[in-house]
């Protein structure tokens, strides 16, 4: 728990460094057991996230890929009500181009994550796309991927694998973190596994749960 703690610490001190805002305790608080919860300890990783991450998720909105990139946001879905993942795609122009989830069995958080993830990259195999960007809130995942000799956490270290070979059939791969309140269309896409406790795919027209939210993210970005 020390480690999380100091690790919200830093944290909220960047944020009133870069964003020039007041530090919140409660924020710091919150932080510190998410981490806690999602069981990650000192150990686990070979590196605290650099500043480069931090400036990265500055923004609260979603933003679209530049042109010939497709953007594929994932996000996992662990606790009381269940555990799913769901993963969205849209191109430069902010268009829907897919979405699938999963109905997953009882799992940690950083698991759901690495499933989202994987979900992301079955997604956009079965779609043909070549150049994509993997955009996640969960920055133990982000890390994982982007970094050749950053040590995942254990739950996820296989899947991680199997997810790098995978990606080797892509002509380009981005790694993008970006803060949960611009994943809410990846967040919606998992709840509704949750929901239906089924799992499914979306390839021409999007669910009505992230219909309206896309529209609204599209205007935002004009």
């Amino acid at each position: 728990m020390g480690a999380c703690l100091w690790w919200a610490i830093w944290k909220a001190k960047n944020v009133v460094i870069f964003k020039k805002e007041k530090l919140n305790i409660q924020f710091v608080i919150k932080e510190a057991m998410y981490w806690y919860n999602m069981e990650m300890t000192v150990g686990e990783m070979e590196s605290i996230p650099d500043q480069s991450n931090m400036l990265e998720s500055r923004n609260d909105t979603w933003e679209p890929p530049d042109s010939l990139k497709i953007k594929i946001n994932f996000d996992g879905d662990a606790g009381p009500r269940g555990f799913a993942c769901g993963t969205v795609a849209r191109d430069s122009e902010a268009k829907f181009q897919g979405c699938k989830n999963k109905s997953l069995t009882h799992c940690k958080a950083v698991e759901a994550e690495g499933h989202g993830a994987m979900t992301a990259v079955e997604l956009s195999r079965r779609k043909g796309f070549r150049g994509i960007i993997l955009e996640g809130d969960s920055l133990i995942v982000i890390n994982a991927l982007r970094y050749t000799n950053y040590k995942p956490n254990w739950r996820i270290k296989n899947l991680i694998n199997r997810i790098k070979e995978e990606l080797k059939n892509f002509r380009s791969v981005e790694y993008r973190y970006i803060k949960k309140n611009a994943n809410k269309v990846a967040h919606n896409v998992a709840a509704l596994a949750i929901d239906n406790h089924s799992s499914d795919e979306w390839i021409n027209s999007p669910p009505s749960c992230i219909a309206q939210l896309i529209v609204s993210e599209y205007s935002s970005t004009r």
